[in-house]
């Protein structure tokens, strides 16, 4: 594995950089405690911006207009832009990501040629919907049914916990072929805003990623062309846990570029508060937080790194791996969000600080993808089946 950048890759970082430092940072707290207008206001106008750069077609192909980008690369750009504002990160890889991905795996070329282009220069915002009232980790377990007609499809069911469901413009939805009973495998389908007896709720409060609007898909006697079926009738679950297998790595890179921010703030503050005439860093308490941050950064960048990679050249191994990088990394990033805020001591407790959001944050990392829970399982599975 080679972990040398070129210069064109390390200018490209650097530009990114500044972009996500001068355009975007800024509005981070405008994110988190705005109304919903303002906040779909604001990411809207940041997906354009991230369009514009071309970091929302990164993986797309050419003919789409992306760039085809390697995953080693694109954690990279994950990383900062996490690190500028986890909300927009979050949006932008569920839209280009999960929904546009489910599109680029498995969509006709028509569809592709629609919907992709959009996606990538961020004029449009796309959602996966999986989860369910009364089913999260357990998707076999769906309610959500797709009855075939003779011209489409009827689509029934509620899909909630849902990132930008209030305010994509299209969903990929997982459903459950055929009536109660006499079921036919899963499928998934691609559903516009604006088909009939599809709508969605308004967003959900919650802890952090307040910028990045939840919600409820609903479907009732929805209904659907017969091309709105993606990919191979009756494996819509395997299809969308193939999707799910390349935003373990994406979530892994954020946590990591959030876990970054919560070392910078904690840094910051260290060598700005001083208590009997010293700065604070120089307490061997506080500078062994922040060397045990710096060691778990470094840790988990380089799992990242390599899961990337093995996703790159198609190893069989990248599938585990990731999912290594996934709990690693979201778990690293509770550690250092809270060693962050202690070094702050009460004033990290104030939302003038932002140790305060990104503390709040944080948790989603060992939730969101699969939980950590989940993945350990796999994990284990894994290695039982190589080594018991």
């Amino acid at each position: 594995m080679n972990f040398e950048y070129t210069a064109d890759q390390q200018i490209g970082f650097k530009a990114f950089a500044k972009l996500c430092r001068d355009k975007i940072a800024p509005h981070a707290k405008e994110m988190d405690q705005g109304d919903a207008a303002t906040v779909e206001a604001r990411l809207r106008a940041n997906l354009k911006l991230l369009g514009d750069f071309g970091y929302l077609g990164l993986q797309y192909p050419a003919e789409y207009g992306g760039q085809a980008r390697p995953f080693v690369e694109a954690v990279v750009y994950h990383d900062e832009l996490t690190r500028a504002c986890p909300s927009t990160l979050l949006s932008a890889g569920a839209s280009i990501g999960l929904g546009g991905g489910s599109i680029r795996k498995y969509a006709s070329a028509e569809q592709k040629a629609h919907w992709l282009p959009e996606l990538a220069a961020g004029r449009v915002i796309g959602a996966l919907g999986l989860t369910e009232p009364d089913c999260g980790s357990d998707l076999p377990a769906i309610r959500t049914r797709a009855a075939e007609t003779a011209d489409g499809w009827i689509i029934n069911g509620t899909k909630t916990l849902i990132t930008n469901a209030p305010i994509c413009d299209f969903a990929v939805v997982l459903a459950k072929l055929g009536k109660e009973g006499a079921e036919q495998g899963t499928g998934l389908f691609l559903v516009p805003r604006g088909t009939a007896g599809f709508t969605t709720s308004a967003p959900l409060a919650k802890m952090g990623y307040r910028g990045s609007p939840t919600g409820e898909l609903i479907l009732e006697d929805c209904r659907a062309p017969r091309e709105a079926l993606l990919g191979e009738k009756g494996h819509g679950l395997g299809q969308a846990l193939k999707v799910l297998h390349g935003g373990r790595v994406g979530i892994a890179s954020s946590a990591m570029g959030l876990a970054q921010a919560c070392f910078d703030e904690a840094v910051k503050y260290a060598n700005q508060r001083k208590t009997f005439g010293r700065k604070i860093i120089k307490y061997q308490e506080v500078s062994h937080k922040i060397a045990d941050m710096k060691m778990l950064l470094d840790a988990g960048r380089l799992l990242v790194a390599r899961a990337a990679w093995l996703m790159d050249i198609g190893d069989p191994e990248a599938e585990v791996v990731g999912q290594c990088a996934k709990v690693m990394a979201s778990e690293a990033a509770t550690k250092i969000a809270g060693w962050a805020l202690q070094i702050h001591g009460g004033y990290g407790y104030l939302a003038e600080f932002p140790i305060e959001r990104l503390y709040r944050e944080a948790k989603l990392g060992e939730i969101g993808e699969g939980t950590n829970e989940i993945h350990r399982l796999a994990i284990a599975r894994d290695c039982i089946a190589r080594w018991a």
